[in-house]
């Protein structure tokens, strides 16, 4: 595994962080109601969770993920979409993919330690809410279960988003 603190405080150097504490968590946990990693859960789980999330604006254009770098985050589309390009293993060719609101990207390599698959953009000016490894540890040592459910979303998203994957029953 490689340190990726430097590679993320890089992109979030050039963000503007939203409002934080408690009536930013509120804010954010409606928002992330409407997300498919977060289904299921209680507003005040949402809420609990918002809490160790930290909420950017991103202008068009601007790059959360470089393909190949190692990163220590996930980002949830509040609001806003995202662009994914990576090049294709076989043909070479460039493939792309939107993220739109409520998806989630960089889950992948957050679980896995692994270095990110594609470049991420901004598609358009785009809300985000991130996780990084820190806040999901602390969130887990204050919230077990909770933290435990949180993980484990996150492992069916994963597995939804596989080709051919579909969320165990």
């Amino acid at each position: 595994m490689k340190d990726s603190s430097s590679a993320s405080q890089g992109v979030f150097a050039g963000l503007e962080e939203l409002q934080t504490g408690d009536a930013g968590a509120h804010k954010l946990a409606l928002m992330l109601e409407s997300s498919p990693l977060f289904r299921g859960f209680s507003h005040g789980d949402l809420s609990r969770i918002a809490a160790f999330l930290h909420a950017y604006r991103v202008r068009q254009e601007t790059i959360l993920y470089r393909a190949n770098e190692y990163t220590d985050y996930l980002a949830i589309v509040v609001q806003g979409s995202l662009r994914a390009c990576a090049e294709g293993k076989r043909d070479g060719a460039r493939h792309c993919a939107t993220i739109s609101q409520g998806e989630t990207c960089g889950e992948a390599a957050f679980v896995s330690h692994q270095a990110q698959p594609a470049t991420v953009t901004a598609a358009a000016a785009t809300i985000i809410a991130t996780l990084d490894s820190g806040a999901l540890t602390r969130l887990r040592e204050q919230w077990p279960r909770l933290g435990v459910r949180l993980v484990r979303a996150i492992a069916e998203q994963l597995t939804r988003n596989l080709p051919g994957g579909a969320a165990p029953a």
